[in-house]
């Protein structure tokens, strides 16, 4: 299960936007949750929030929490994905749309080049990990337009295994695929305080939305 927080789409800066409305599904993968005209940020069911006012606090206390529920790691490095401050736009494989608002979308694979995410470098925290979790949000938005209704727009959720991953710790000096949730163990080859995230779309029918990444280290 995860709980969906509606944010106010129009609120500039979008750190200090409102919380508009927060659902709950009874579902990880699949689940499906009206728009209705805002933004959603995910929260996991395995993580804590208390009253968060705005993007500011929800944030916090859901990468907070993350990092509470990996016992064993001191750091978490995140970007939630909410514009395309952080995209590395000079990457040549680059593709897909990316823009604010949850809107960084992945064009399916039609056998010529997949829909490519990659972020800029993030400097870590602390010394350089020799472990870390690598996690990452997959969605879809889907438009139901019935002639005798009115058109809805939904967040549905993916299986986060709808991407493949590749991390580098030493900027782009070596990189590794990694599983989501799963512990990386990275050799000393490899070891580096900055940090890079690749994502691809696997789908071969799917226009895939990235909704955040984070490393736990």
């Amino acid at each position: 299960m995860s709980s969906y927080y509606l944010i106010d789409l129009h609120t500039n800066p979008l750190s200090s936007s409102r919380i508009l409305d927060v659902a709950e599904t009874t579902t990880l993968v699949g689940s499906s949750t009206p728009m209705n005209g805002g933004t959603i940020v995910r929260v996991p069911d395995y993580v804590g929030v208390k009253d968060p006012t705005n993007v500011t606090t929800l944030l916090s206390q859901k990468y907070a929490g993350l990092l509470a529920y990996y016992a064993g790691f001191t750091y978490v490095t995140y970007d939630d994905l909410l514009d395309a401050a952080d995209v590395d736009f000079t990457e040549p494989t680059l593709k897909g749309k990316f823009g604010d608002r949850n809107c960084i979308v992945l064009p399916p694979d039609f056998g010529v080049i997949a829909g490519r995410f990659q972020s800029t470098v993030a400097a870590l925290s602390g010394p350089a990990p020799s472990q870390a979790i690598i996690t990452w949000e997959v969605y879809r938005v889907v438009l139901a337009d019935p002639a005798t209704d009115r058109a809805v727009l939904t967040y549905v959720e993916m299986p986060a295994s709808s991407f493949t991953c590749n991390v580098t710790f030493n900027n782009g000096v070596t990189a590794y695929p990694a599983t989501d949730g799963a512990v990386l163990n990275i050799p000393p080859i490899g070891q580096g305080t900055q940090f890079a995230i690749r994502l691809t779309n696997t789908s071969t029918t799917d226009d895939l939305y990235v909704g955040s990444w984070a490393v736990i280290y």
